[in-house]
């Protein structure tokens, strides 16, 4: 991590990255690189997501294709994956917009880390290798990676009681009532009396978050984009809906669509994206620890990302 930040330190004072260098006098200069200058997510799938990269050719001779290998790296640094991007290269001073691929879910990807480029003949036959002088890293910011210190603002949590509307430029969500729930519907996966149905774990029960949506943007909004459902007991006991262990659904009340998550999977059965200026309400269902309901005296809090712009506005509910 230590190392990762001193790179990023770096990186704020050049934004255009030397494959090698030589020295006019005593003073350094550039001479031929490669630089990349924005990384686009376009679309956003469970496992994967396809991005656009905008990559500068400032090689002064002939150049067939570009390969640049890059990591994929968690919020401590580790390396997730690593992957490379093949392309026609661009003219010299010239960019190309090209597309790539994310092998991880966006929720486990918190930087992208380019570390070196091969040059290569158009029929992929090898020119020569560079390394970037410094690994060029990007933060993941919303649907848009960013070098440190470009980044736009984070906006600050809002804070809100039951009843009350989180609202952003495109979504428009009430979080109406929180309460708990013994036993699910064997088929719909909502809250049920039966004498059969499915039960939490050992020490564990379902907590039920019913609340209303509207989609306020001009393009459809999936469900991926407004079910980052967190749960959070005693200022820090967090249970997530995206979580590796327990079971979480998003559900109609009348069961006849959702969505389940386990062991960081989901599966999806009519699950409920919405087209613009339509609404929903819905039940978003998390398996949390018994405690959450027999310790009534401590904070209980409901937090929730929307999406704002480019980037994510949280919100947090306070239940008690």
């Amino acid at each position: 991590m230590k190392k990762l930040i001193a790179v990023l330190l770096a990186m704020m004072m050049v934004f255009s990255f030397a494959a090698c260098r030589k020295t006019n006098g005593g003073k350094e200069i550039e001479k031929d690189y490669i630089s990349i200058d924005s990384i686009v997510v376009m679309e956003e799938h469970s496992s994967f997501a396809d991005c656009s990269i905008k990559v500068m050719n400032n090689f002064d001779k002939d150049i067939d294709r570009i390969e640049i290998e890059y990591h994929e790296l968690d919020d401590a640094g580790n390396v997730i994956w690593s992957g490379s991007i093949y392309f026609n290269a661009p003219g010299f001073g010239q960019s190309a917009n090209e597309k790539m691929q994310i092998h991880n879910s966006l929720k486990d990807v918190d930087c992208l880390e380019f570390v070196s480029y091969n040059l290569l003949t158009s029929d992929y036959k090898f020119y020569e290798s560079h390394n970037f002088v410094e690994p060029v890293t990007f933060f993941c910011v919303g649907s848009n990676f960013y070098i440190k210190g470009t980044e736009p603002e984070k906006e600050p949590v809002t804070e809100l009681f039951v009843g009350e509307m989180a609202k952003t430029d495109t979504v428009e969500l009430t979080v109406k009532d929180v309460y708990f729930a013994d036993k699910l519907s064997t088929y719909t996966y909502t809250p049920t009396d039966s004498a059969s149905g499915i039960v939490a774990g050992d020490g564990n029960i379902y907590i039920c978050i019913r609340f209303d949506i509207k989609n306020m943007g001009k393009d459809t909004l999936e469900w991926e984009d407004y079910s980052a459902f967190e749960v959070d007991y005693n200022d820090g006991y967090i249970f997530s809906a995206f979580n590796d262990t327990n079971y979480s659904y998003l559900v109609e009340p009348d069961g006849s669509g959702y969505v389940s998550f386990s062991n960081g999977s989901s599966s999806s059965k009519g699950a409920p994206d919405l087209l613009p200026l339509s609404g929903d309400e819905l039940l978003m269902i998390i398996e949390v620890s018994k405690m959450l309901e027999e310790d009534t005296e401590s904070p209980l809090k409901i937090k929730i990302e929307l999406p704002s712009g480019i980037s994510e506005k949280e919100f947090i509910y306070n239940v008690r």
